[in-house]
């Protein structure tokens, strides 16, 4: 660079982004041969912590796109097992190879892709092999109360676990007894399904006290081969 004529006393100034800056005197530039090295300056970026909280919210007034499967809904068409129930949904593609089995897929991505909560109690995460897994087929369908979908970018509030989307599974609360008996409801469910040769009977119970309370939930599945379409 080319220093302008001026007086030994003149001061110059040396920026540069990714250097410290320097002074001179122009009487110090004539004694150094305007040879002048700069210092790297190391820009420290202080951490950057961004919080999100969930809290509860009627999907209605939510921003995001959240579908819903109740238990009436699962009830009265009959499904196998919880990826069938999760099948219900048109955004949910399940593949399986067996009547027992099930691997949901959402937006073409599936396990370590897809985040699957229980209770908002992780089942899988970033670990998982990028192949269908069939662990959701692990959970008794029979006591889930609901099930939420949270599809794309909606659900980045839950990670990169979370890329195609986030099933949200709700099962059964016990509820405390207000009585002196103990217990506080008995159901009893026997699902056949014709097509698929599968049948499902359950009992469920609900059992407590005043400051205590308790659910069993009891199934048998059985399913055979699955057929193809003639």
């Amino acid at each position: 660079m080319r220093i302008p004529l001026g007086e030994t006393d003149d001061i110059l100034a040396f920026y540069h982004t990714s250097y410290a800056a320097r002074t001179f005197q122009r009487g110090q530039l004539i004694q150094m041969n305007y040879q002048v090295s700069l210092r790297e300056s190391v820009l420290n970026i202080q951490e950057v912590v961004i919080k999100a909280n969930r809290v509860e919210q009627d999907n209605r007034k939510s921003a995001q796109e959240i579908r819903t499967i109740d238990a009436k809904r699962m009830s009265s068409q009959f499904q196998g097992n919880t990826a069938d129930a999760l099948a219900l949904d048109p955004n949910v593609f399940i593949q399986k190879s067996q009547s027992g089995g099930g691997s949901p897929m959402i937006r073409g991505m599936s396990t370590s892709r897809i985040l699957l909560l229980v209770d908002g109690i992780r089942m899988n995460n970033a670990i998982f092999r990028s192949g269908n897994v069939h662990n959701v087929i692990s959970l008794d369908g029979t006591t889930i109360s609901n099930m939420e979908i949270t599809l794309g970018p909606g659900s980045v509030l839950h990670g990169s676990d979370a890329m195609g989307g986030v099933m949200h599974i709700n099962t059964y609360d016990a509820h405390y007894g207000d009585s002196t008996e103990i217990l506080q409801s008995l159901v009893f469910d026997l699902s056949t399904h014709s097509s698929q040769l599968t049948r499902r009977p359950n009992f469920r119970l609900n059992y407590g006290g005043s400051n205590w309370a308790g659910m069993t939930s009891m199934t048998y599945s059985q399913f055979r081969d699955l057929r193809m379409g003639s």
